[in-house]
């Protein structure tokens, strides 16, 4: 008979996950930061047409950007497991960003522009 493995009977053949690299340090971060993206952008308590709102979002957007640029070059030496959920992350990300960019189109045209709401009749009929 073959020694059972336990809870705490760890096999020594078998690699233990790194989970102190910078690689899985920047998944760790992107999940954190894309959940954060997504319950800003979903929550209808959070005004997305605030101009405060909108650079922290855009903070947050940005931070996600670069990170995503770090692990892409990275992820295609990993597992396909690993290819997956970066995959993953990153559809969710691009659905979440288009709903967001949709919705504060406004928001960037006065941040980015100073165009004001009343000098384009098109946009003042799209917010109300």
């Amino acid at each position: 008979m073959g020694k059972r493995r336990k809870a705490d009977n760890i096999n020594p053949k078998k690699q233990l996950k790194k989970q102190g690299t910078a690689y899985y340090n920047r998944e760790q971060e992107i999940n954190y930061l894309l959940n954060k993206f997504t319950n800003a952008v979903y929550n209808p308590n959070f005004n997305l047409q605030n101009i405060k709102s909108y650079k922290q979002i855009n903070e947050i957007r940005m931070k996600l950007k670069k990170l995503f640029d770090q692990q892409g070059d990275i992820v295609w030496k990993k597992s396909a497991k690993r290819r997956r959920i970066y995959d993953e992350q990153l559809s969710k990300f691009k659905v979440v960003y288009t709903r967001w960019k949709s919705e504060t189109y406004i928001t960037y045209l006065n941040v980015n522009f100073d165009v004001p709401e009343h000098l384009n009749p098109i946009l003042s009929m799209k917010r109300s």
